[in-house]
């Protein structure tokens, strides 16, 4: 591109004004994006933060449940087979005083 007809000084320092406000405009917009973006990052880690906690805190309530749930099924267990250790015990006895 061959420039045959020059600008005038007033004009250049007009389009050099012109193009410093919208480098600065850029900017100001850039830096709010960046201030947004990193406010709404710091809030979906706290939500993820708080979500990991309540699963843990659920985990945790779940495992005790389950485990106080063994431990009741267990002893039940070991009722029943002492009660029939014991009533086997019993006709066994009973068969042998019988016998003689």
């Amino acid at each position: 591109m061959i420039v045959s007809n020059p600008l005038a000084p007033d004009k250049v320092f007009a389009l050099a004004d012109r193009l410093r406000a919208v480098i600065e405009d850029f900017a100001d917009r850039s830096n709010r994006l960046s201030s947004d973006h990193a406010s709404r990052a710091s809030r979906e880690r706290q939500r993820c933060q708080a979500a990991i906690e309540e699963q843990e805190r659920n985990a945790v309530a779940a495992l005790a449940e389950a485990e106080a749930a063994f431990a009741r099924e267990q002893a039940a267990a070991e009722a029943r087979f002492n009660a029939r250790k014991a009533r086997i015990g019993r006709q066994d006895n009973q068969l042998q005083t019988t016998r003689f």
